[in-house]
């Protein structure tokens, strides 16, 4: 998958999936009315998907990678939240466009890099270079806080630690406020493998920022390739790649969590991403169990219900990132 749409002419199904979407018509469920139809809070993304791509499309390429990110179907993901898992919804008219060799898109295929220069940059490289040596940082251990508001002051305490503040911007997700009403809430997340590894540039056969893997039979559904989104010209690559560990479990239903690195690193030599004779020395997994928040509609019915909770229990406190969004990342 990518942001290269001549990419989709090479499919196999590519005459099959045009046939299908000269037949369709999205009407109110097109691309366009996204962000402004509540439709989209309402669909499920599978009906949202078939009816822009084809039941071609939909099948071969969408429901296969939805399946590897979150080991569910497309029928349980809210539409407007597609994105999520890095999904494209894209507009029938473009993929039409392709067969009539109509130039959709007159410039390059973006390559992803971390933002270096520019507002983001500088926010960044200030954070980097003075606050760190200035201020205090905490490590929450618990997860958990708690906030007392008294005399315009919270006072949010975890573990020993407490810190005071007139005002309190809160961007962790709204399970990591201890309230009497966050325990009743149980959202269903995605267990996710990531894998990190340096490995030597000229040992790497295949050059990208970020690959999205469609095919079911590699456990593997993204590869990020750090150093080259850092524009980095070292010589040893920073590497992760993602997976979902239920998935990987169902393809490696004998394997032990000590061995996931071997076989990450056999399935990259399999996809001929590394030279098949490469050893890899610096390499660990991180297993990460029931901590991706899948879009589903209960997830985000259980948050709007918490978040109208917690906004009248705490009404001077500033919501933003996940506590502002449940599927905005900070």
């Amino acid at each position: 998958i990518s942001n290269n749409l001549q990419g989709i002419k090479n499919l196999n199904i590519f005459d099959q999936m045009i046939e299908e979407l000269s037949n369709e018509i999205s009407g109110q469920l097109h691309p366009s009315n996204k962000n402004s139809s509540d439709l989209f809070l309402k669909q499920n993304f599978d009906k949202v998907s078939l009816s822009n791509h084809g039941k071609s499309f939909h099948n071969e390429i969408i429901e296969k990678y939805i399946k590897k990110v979150i080991n569910r179907n497309t029928s349980s993901i809210i539409s407007r939240f597609h994105r999520q898992i890095w999904l494209p919804l894209y507009y029938p008219e473009s993929l039409m466009a392709l067969n009539e060799n109509i130039d959709v898109f007159s410039g390059q295929p973006t390559l992803f890099h971390y933002p270096s220069e520019g507002r983001v940059g500088d926010i960044t490289k200030i954070l980097k270079n003075n606050i760190l040596n200035k201020c205090s940082f905490y490590k929450n251990d618990e997860k958990k806080y708690s906030i007392k508001v008294a005399n315009d002051t919270h006072e949010i305490i975890f573990g020993d630690s407490k810190i005071s503040a007139k005002e309190v911007f809160w961007s962790d997700n709204l399970e990591s406020i201890n309230s009497d009403i966050t325990s009743g809430y149980k959202y269903d997340k995605a267990s996710i493998i990531l894998f990190f590894a340096k490995i030597p540039k000229d040992k790497i056969q295949l050059n990208f920022s970020v690959l999205n893997i469609i095919n079911e039979n590699n456990f593997i559904y993204r590869i990020t390739n750090q150093s080259i989104c850092s524009s980095s010209n070292d010589d040893l690559h920073h590497v992760v790649c993602e997976a979902n560990y239920d998935y990987f479990k169902k393809l490696n239903p004998s394997s032990s969590d000590e061995e996931i690195s071997n076989i990450f690193i056999e399935q990259l030599k399999s996809m001929k991403f590394l030279d098949v004779d490469l050893k890899v020395e610096s390499a660990f997994p991180m297993v990460l169990k029931n901590t991706y928040m899948i879009p589903s509609e209960e997830n985000y019915n259980n948050y709007l219900h918490q978040k109208n909770y917690i906004h009248k229990k705490y009404p001077s406190m500033y919501f933003s990132g996940q506590s502002n969004d449940l599927f905005a990342n900070s």
